[in-house]
């Protein structure tokens, strides 16, 4: 780690499809990130694992060589604090295993591969910030509902929020060279090609319009550099790092431009045929949203994933508010999701409470980190979606939905977990003998065995489903966890069911659970 006076030192690099970028920042706080130093090296590693699988030898020793060209700026600059991060390219390899080795042999340096969740997650959180603390005199923060549009190689990603709360997300695997890949080159080069990719994308993205008309979107946000060159179509060749636009204005230039090739586009605008290739499936997809979409402006943004990679690095080693502000709007959006499966929405924010207050009143004894503590949260409120389905093992139906949901914020790794705790809500406890807990791996099966002790008791508080147990609180005291509330109604339900979970949760934590009523005051 490199710290300076004013902020603290450190490098990131991202492993993209179309190319390898750098960026050397400094940041103070969340308000103060100085970009320091960038670099950037085009390749086609994308192109190639999207048509073949993989990546060949004669690629990877390539990208080796251009990853020690980063270290020795990074060494010119005397960073020491690096983080890489690799998206679709190697997400989608199938020896991304032998990729991270060669890289981790002839480099040194370890490569985290980002979940599509994540990676769409990062440029939410530094866009979100800027959204909503705008830079520069006279600028003020986006009114109303905003969704935000990402478009990567892989993948499009649709977040909606309103009054500040995340209220729908989702994911879709037709990214700008997905696209390529699905049509040819003789295929691309046809004049019908347009068409034929408007028509693909209205039935990819045709799910999508039915939950995003229940969202009141005023604003569509658009970011990257595919967004900066369709600026440029509609004349503005601005700098600055937001631009407010008409949708009218693309309206205007996609009726002139819509029917083009990549040829027709570059003659256009000087541009070079590949990003000709990327901005024609862009253009398209922006029209397909804002046909359903009746927003009263485009927001333009400059954020790329490493520009947002680099913010949210800042964030996490500083421990900044944002990260704890956006956590909260994620539990925000996994309620909206229960409510989707016709969760019991009092019941899901009770036992997420409760599940709260048993992990702080454990925290000298459970051994967990504030991010399990945020991962049985999310299982609390998603722990019976599964009941949507059929009420007969709702238990698996509730795993295959999680797991089959993208959920803003998580990894991979963590809504399995996720999934595996809600797996457990009320009947079993975690063995090898499930293949759910069996196909975790070793180093988080036993966080697994303490989130679903608690999540259990936490649902035994309130089992009948009607919040009985007023002004809870825990206390470890003389080797037992004492749970004392008030309450107006009868509670022998709940407190056999406690009895009940208490000998699985006894076994977990090694002390007893003993549920107390306060006299009424």
């Amino acid at each position: 780690m490199t710290t300076t006076k004013r902020g603290r030192l450190y490098g990131v690099i991202h492993i993209g499809s179309v190319a390898l970028s750098l960026c050397i920042a400094e940041y103070t706080d969340s308000r103060h990130v100085t970009v320091v130093q960038q670099a950037r090296r085009a390749a086609d590693f994308g192109e190639e694992v999207f048509a073949t699988g993989a990546l060949s030898f004669t690629s990877i020793r390539r990208m080796c060589r251009y990853l020690n060209g980063f270290r020795r700026i990074l060494a010119d600059y005397q960073v020491t604090e690096v983080v890489v991060y690799a998206t679709a390219v190697l997400r989608e390899a199938e020896n991304r295993r032998m990729i991270l080795d060669l890289i981790r042999v002839h480099t040194t340096l370890d490569v985290q591969v980002v979940d599509m969740p994540q990676e769409i997650y990062f440029k939410h959180f530094a866009l979100h910030h800027r959204l909503t603390h705008p830079y520069g005199q006279g600028r003020r923060p986006i009114e109303g509902g905003v969704l935000f549009v990402d478009i990567t190689s892989s993948s499009v990603g649709f977040t909606a929020w309103e009054d500040d709360r995340l209220t729908y997300q989702q994911n879709v695997h037709i990214g700008t060279l997905r696209l390529l890949e699905r049509f040819d080159r003789r295929q691309r080069d046809a004049q019908s090609y347009p068409q034929a990719v408007s028509e693909y994308l209205r039935h990819m993205l045709a799910p999508i319009w039915p939950m995003l008309e229940r969202c009141d979107i005023r604003s569509v946000v658009l970011s990257g550099r595919e967004s900066r060159m369709v600026a440029r179509l509609m004349g503005v060749r601005s700098n600055h790092d937001m631009m407010m636009l008409s949708p009218e204005n693309f309206a205007r230039v996609f009726a002139e431009v819509g029917d083009k090739t990549a040829t027709g586009l570059m003659h256009y605008d000087d541009m070079t045929e590949p990003q000709a290739e990327a901005l024609l499936p862009t253009l398209h997809l922006y029209a397909e949203v804002l046909a359903h979409v009746p927003a009263e402006r485009l927001v333009m943004m400059g954020i790329t994933f490493l520009y947002g990679a680099v913010f949210y690095h800042g964030a996490l080693v500083t421990g900044a508010a944002e990260l704890e502000y956006l956590r909260d709007q994620h539990l925000e959006l996994a309620r909206s999701i229960a409510s989707r499966y016709g969760g019991n929405l009092a019941h899901l924010d009770a036992v997420e409470q409760y599940t709260v207050v048993l992990m702080d009143a454990l925290r000298t004894i459970h051994g967990m980190t504030v991010r399990d503590r945020y991962l049985v949260r999310m299982a609390a409120l998603l722990h019976t979606v599964g009941k949507y389905v059929n009420l007969r093992q709702n238990n698996e139906h509730t795993y295959h939905i999680i797991m089959g949901t993208d959920i803003f914020g998580l990894s991979d790794l963590e809504k399995e977990v996720v999934s595996t705790i809600a797996y457990y809500n009320y009947k079993g406890t975690p063995s090898d003998e499930d293949a759910v807990f069996r196909r975790l791996p070793e180093a988080v099966k036993m966080t697994v065995i303490k989130l679903a002790a608690v999540l259990r008791m936490a649902i035994a508080l309130d089992q009948g489903e009607t919040q009985k147990l007023r002004r809870v609180e825990a206390a470890l005291s003389r080797g037992e966890l004492v749970i004392a509330y008030t309450s107006q109604r009868d509670t022998t339900l709940e407190m056999w069911t406690c009895e009940e979970e208490n000998r699985f949760f006894a076994d977990v934590f090694g002390v007893n659970v003993r549920l107390e009523r306060r006299r009424d005051r």
